[in-house]
């Protein structure tokens, strides 16, 4: 019968059989919690919540928001107020926000009559993440009421201004 050389207990190079069974699976966990760690590091990084040495995040500037209603006309006035509300300087804009942020804004709509909102979308390269009331939706009972959009700043990599377009559609239902 032939034999590995080692004594009974022995592992190679004379590590203690016992010791010896435990590496390998001290090697798995030791390279699992390095990837782990690294994961989340890169996450951090790229959501901007950590910079790297030398680095600064860039900013986002919003200048101006401009809120566009698609609405219909009831006794010559629209649905929901004017189609088109700018808000800039006297609003409090300029607004510097990090790269990738995610924001509130609001305005406030006449509901003088029960008419569906139906969308809203924000202009690339933002993105528009919800909204309250959630869309569609049909404001009941009110004389105005307060429409929110939350919405996410591009992420770049350096500082750039932009003017923010919402549009609010509630002329077009979608199309099944």
């Amino acid at each position: 019968m032939a034999t590995s050389g080692n004594a009974p207990g022995v592992g190679p190079g004379g590590t203690p059989r016992s010791k010896w069974l435990h590496r390998p699976r001290l090697v798995y966990v030791g390279v699992a919690v390095m990837s782990v760690v690294v994961v989340v590091l890169l996450v951090l990084i790229g959501v901007g919540r950590l910079a790297l040495p030398g680095t600064t995040p860039a900013t986002v500037t919003i200048n101006e928001i401009r809120w566009y209603i698609l609405q219909g006309t009831e006794n010559g006035h629209g649905w929901f107020g004017e189609n088109l509300t700018v808000l800039g300087a006297e609003d409090g804009l300029p607004w510097r926000l990090a790269s990738g942020a995610t924001f509130t804004v609001a305005i406030t709509l006449l509901a003088t009559s029960e008419k569906p909102i139906y969308s809203a979308n924000a202009t690339l390269p933002f993105r528009l993440t919800s909204t309250s009331p959630p869309l569609p939706s049909t404001p009941t009972g009110v004389d105005d009421f307060l429409f929110r959009a939350t919405i996410a700043a591009p992420s770049i990599s350096s500082d750039t201004a932009y003017n923010l377009s919402v549009t609010i559609n509630a002329l077009n239902p979608p199309s099944s």
